[in-house]
């Protein structure tokens, strides 16, 4: 395991930023200094401070709880987009003519639409070099 962290740092580093990512957007709730949506007209756009870390905004916001409650929703939605990523459904006049995980469908079109939908994309499969 050591190994692989000393041979590929870049990727155990952003691993490690998106492991970071994901338990702040779980524990925003218990993390939050202050309730992100609990705004105080005598703390308007306060500078940062030990009270708010990164100051306050226009309602009196705390900064800090708004962009770490601020998390979840992004985080929500990658997921949800990564689990529709994983599936392709290929449709013509409102009929599914091929439908299953991405790769396969890609490499192994079966229906004559599929195959013509990506033989129009241009350089399909193909990695560009500079």
């Amino acid at each position: 395991m050591s190994d692989f962290i000393r041979q590929n740092k870049l990727f155990s580093f952003y691993t490690a930023l998106v492991i970071l990512l994901v338990l702040i957007a779980i524990l925003a709730p218990y993390l939050a200094p202050q309730d992100p949506s609990d705004g105080n007209m005598r703390n308007v756009l306060q500078q940062p401070s030990v009270e708010h870390f990164l100051g306050t905004d226009k309602l009196g916001h705390d900064t800090f709880s708004r962009i770490i409650c601020g998390t979840q929703i992004p985080l929500f939605m990658t997921i949800c987009v990564v689990i529709l990523l994983a599936k392709l459904i290929v449709m013509s006049q409102d009929k599914v003519v091929e439908a299953g995980a991405t790769q396969h469908v890609i490499k192994n079109p079966q229906h004559d639409y599929t195959k013509s939908l990506l033989a129009s994309v241009p350089e399909m499969g193909r990695r560009r070099y500079v």
